[in-house]
């Protein structure tokens, strides 16, 4: 009869053993989300709007790629070398990712035209070679950038080659983005957005910068432009490197401003001389005033388009014409208000996130119109670009159907000792600048944003805001400002000219009660609110007694909106307009895709939500919805009660067998006589060791269980979680037991049971190399009878997520939890001690120091990981202590 028990036994073992494979296997994934259009073309192709004297060469469509260092886990996933990818396309790879092309340009081209490669999205450093020639560098995937191509380069009428070396790889103190981001979004790789050659004629307007201003009666508005004009071989011979063509040509430049949407000329500049000599460049200087300008704003979104001429011939014959949109708004802070062009503004807005299941971080031009003009139908006037700047076409758009903006850098999650660090200084600011390069002529962007969620609760964190406020000054003087978490204690509120908060998904009291001491906390500045979001899964519509309904989350935003508005705030921005991706798993929303944030009006595919009308109702003024209550019951986790009685029904079935029941209490109350007789083969068989150790694991799995279910939507652990697991796929793991309790406690149960083996492995090896004539058998017999204390834990499992719901008696079952894991570890190495005839002080001392051997190894990982790894701490009690 015990045999044939411990076969079964053993066939059981084999088939949980088996199930893990199909837990733990992963599926195909996608690799690529391709867009693979064709570039915008027209008056909104930002930033070199289609002129005549210039090309654009498209270099979307087909591109060899090639993945360096690809993983196992990698290729595992499906994601293999491939022949061919559309670009644009973001890649769901971390590494170093080689593409490349040919093109062809003819004889005429090369002679009538130089060349610059513009790109206007590579994540995250870039390296550019025209055949086998380096371009240059870059570095920032979300602000493009241009490089010129030098003559001899390109080929005349053959094919040239292309090569693009781009890598997403991001570290912990020298990148901007950091690697991890709580709650972020995705880091895609690759050739994320349009990328073309541009040919300009050989005497070229070249880093032209526009900016705009008005008087302080709104009466008359200014444009200043800077630039440059190149000459390179004009009007020479191309082909022979050592001619440098003219050695003085004489120019003008003249700029003419229009209106956008008539093309009728509204003001034209004074003409201004300049002398170019070969193969160098001019500075120029010039501006336009125009009185009475219309002005920019959500109602009317007044445009004007400049253009910018070069002439030769004594202004005969037009060389080159750069044109840009550009408007006319003044955004001020007054007091505790925002004001646009001398008006008190509301901002009613919400957040978008440049992403798509279709198309990653590679939204089309046809995507990115229509989210706009969803937008724009749900009665907002503003949007809120967040964490990084986003495609140039969007800041058009709003500009084009008035959405006030703001836009912000990717500085997120950031510890204080980390953004004081030159390097990281340097870094930011060369990202602040190229920011507002790029965008400071769009007349919609109301505010530029530094970052959010970094370490202000220390005023150390002064010096960074003070670095990079003063490079956006240099450039703009629209207000400044960054997001914090640090609702009642953040200590660096007075380097920008206000701070915005961002709001975790919380009850309506918990929302009001952080707003309303903000506000008190700060009343001279304007109230902004960065986001403010409620969490829902997409399918549920069981009324809004259910949390989680979209029901729910629609009542939530008709609340809250009234709240912030009985407290007069300037500008609120509802997290999100659609559900977007984030790169790490969470915790908190493992209850659907955990690499999903689920707070959008719309979900990822832009399928609206009941919150999407109820929002409408709220900015156009209309009739607020009512929703039904419905009838929710919240799940009851009666596993954990099952499991727990199973055990305890086991363990008393088994208890009336007098062996089983004279070990267990040996093992208990005579541990050293208990081990002794296990040397000999006199304590329990096999078969009740097997038994009374899937009990322990039972246990554990259900302990573990219970708390990983408490826990699971608590921010602080899942923080943490984030910051210690270096590995996505484990937190991935950890957030699918939290969530799936009968597979969670399976998985659990054979994990404690693997641990159990490899435990017993050791001490195997280490019996071999004293000499211990130890069987394997034994070694399992010490580590379940060692952890016999475990069993008492069973009454506690049963009731865990009930218990710590209390503070005092939670506090209390995790020490005994944490008492009865020292305890039962004591006794393994007493067991081994006894059984190995080893003395117990040099085996505790071994002990101790494998414990340091492996706490020395885990800090040298999170040293390679993170850099500075007591930054990391600070930083996370800075945000225990000012956010939880």
């Amino acid at each position: 009869m015990i045999k044939k028990n411990y076969n079964f036994l053993k066939l059981t073992v084999l088939a949980i053993l088996i199930n893990p494979i199909l837990w733990f296997s992963i599926s195909a994934q996608k690799f690529a989300f391709t867009n693979g259009r064709p570039i915008q073309k027209g008056l909104d192709a930002e930033p070199y709007i289609d002129t005549p004297t210039r090309q654009k060469i498209d270099l979307s469509g087909k591109w060899d790629v090639l993945l360096e260092k690809i993983s196992f886990l990698d290729k595992i996933t499906n994601k293999t070398l491939q022949k061919e990818i559309e670009i644009p396309a973001s890649i769901d790879f971390c590494g170093r990712m080689v593409f490349q092309r040919s093109i062809y340009i003819s004889n005429r081209q090369i002679k009538d035209f130089c060349f610059k490669l513009v790109a206007l999205g590579m994540n995250y450093e870039a390296e550019v070679l025209v055949n086998d020639i380096p371009i240059g560098k870059h570095a920032g995937g979300y602000i493009g950038f241009e490089l010129d191509i030098p003559d001899g380069a390109l080929l005349p009428d053959q094919n040239n080659v292309i090569k693009i070396i781009v890598s997403n790889e991001l570290n912990s103190t020298s990148t901007i983005p950091l690697r991890k981001r709580f709650h972020g979004w995705k880091n895609y790789g690759g050739i994320l957005r349009d990328i073309y050659l541009l040919a300009t004629p050989r005497l070229y307007i070249s880093d032209l910068s526009v900016s705009t201003s008005l008087d302080e009666q709104l009466k008359s508005g200014t444009i200043r432009v800077e630039g440059k004009i190149f000459s390179r071989n004009f009007g020479g011979d191309t082909s022979n490197s050592k001619f440098e063509g003219k050695k003085e040509i004489t120019c003008i430049v003249n700029v003419e401003l229009y209106e956008r949407f008539t093309n009728n000329k509204v003001v034209e500049g004074k003409p201004q001389k300049l002398v170019v000599f070969g193969n160098e460049y001019v500075s120029f200087q010039t501006s336009v005033k125009l009185i009475e300008p219309k002005l920019w704003k959500p109602e009317t979104p007044n445009m004007y388009m400049l253009r910018t001429v070069l002439l030769v011939d004594e202004g005969k014959t037009q060389k080159d014409e750069c044109s840009l949109n550009l408007g006319f708004a003044s955004f001020r802070i007054k007091g505790n208000s925002l004001l646009l062009n001398g008006e008190k503004a509301v901002l009613n807005g919400v957040v978008w996130h440049e992403g798509s299941p279709d198309y990653g971080a590679s939204l089309t031009y046809e995507q990115m119109e229509k989210d706009v003009i969803t937008i724009k139908s749900l009665g907002a006037n503003a949007v809120r670009f967040a964490y990084h700047p986003p495609h140039p076409y969007m800041l058009n758009l709003c500009s084009r159907y008035g959405l006030m903006v703001l836009e912000e850098m990717p500085v997120r999650n950031v510890p204080s000792d980390v953004l004081c660090e030159d390097e990281f200084i340097r870094l930011a600011e060369n990202q602040a600048r190229e920011m507002l390069d790029r965008d400071g002529r769009f007349p919609c962007i109301v505010a530029w944003g530094i970052g959010t969620q970094f370490d202000t609760y220390v005023k150390k964190t002064e010096k960074f805001l003070e670095k990079i406020v003063s490079a956006i000054r240099e450039r703009d003087d629209r207000p400044i400002y960054y997001g914090t978490s640090f609702i009642l204690n953040d200590a660096c509120v007075s380097k920008v000219d206000f701070v915005g908060i961002e709001l975790p998904s919380c009850e309506l009291t918990a929302f009001q009660r952080l707003v309303s001491s903000w506000k008190i906390l700060h009343p001279s500045i304007p109230l902004v609110i960065l986001g403010y979001t409620k969490e829902v899964e997409h399918k549920n519509r069981n009324g809004f007694s259910d949390p989680m309904s979209q029901e729910a989350q629609a009542r939530f935003y008709i609340q809250s909106y009234r709240i912030l508005k009985e407290l007069g705030t300037s500008a609120s921005f509802i997290d999100a307009f659609a559900d977007w991706r984030n790169d790490n798993p969470m915790l908190t929303y493992g209850f659907d895709n955990c690499y999903v944030h689920p707070f959008g009006l719309v979900n990822e595919k832009r399928e609206k939500r009941l919150a999407y009308n109820a929002v409408r109702s709220l900015y156009s003024g209309d009739k607020i919805p009512l929703f039904p209550a419905g009838k929710h019951h919240e799940k009851f986790p009666w596993i954990h009660i099952v499991v727990g009685f199973i055990v305890i029904i086991l363990l008393g079935k088994e208890y009336n067998d007098r062996r089983f029941s004279q070990s267990l209490k040996r093992a208990l109350t005579r541990t050293y006589n208990f081990f002794v007789d296990l040397k000999s083969f006199r304590a329990a068989s096999l078969f009740h060791t097997l038994i009374f150790s899937f009990l322990i694991f039972a246990t554990i799995a259900n302990t573990c269980s219970g708390l990983l279910y408490h826990f699971r939507s608590n921010r602080f652990v899942d923080y943490v979680l984030t910051y210690i697991l270096t590995f996505d796929f484990i937190k991935e793991r950890i957030v699918y037991i939290s969530w799936n309790l009968l597979d969670g406690i399976l998985i659990l149960f054979v994990f404690f049971f693997v641990l159990a083996i490899i435990v017993s492995f050791i001490l195997k090896l280490f019996a071999v190399l004293i000499k211990s004539p130890v069987k394997f058998s034994q070694i399992y017999s010490i580590v379940t009878w060692g952890s016999a204390p475990v069993i008492f834990l069973s009454p506690l499992s049963m009731a865990l997520f009930r218990i710590l719901e209390n503070t005092t008696l939670g506090q209390i079952s995790l020490v005994i939890i944490i008492l009865t894991i020292i305890w039962s570890t004591i006794r393994i190495l007493k067991g081994v001690s006894v059984v190995f005839e080893y003395k117990p002080l040099k085996l505790y001392l071994i002990a101790f120091m494998a414990f340091c051997i492996i706490f020395a190894g885990l800090y040298l990982h999170y040293a390679n990981f993170y850099g500075d790894v007591e930054a990391y701490i600070k930083f996370t009690g800075n945000m225990f202590r000012g956010v939880w």
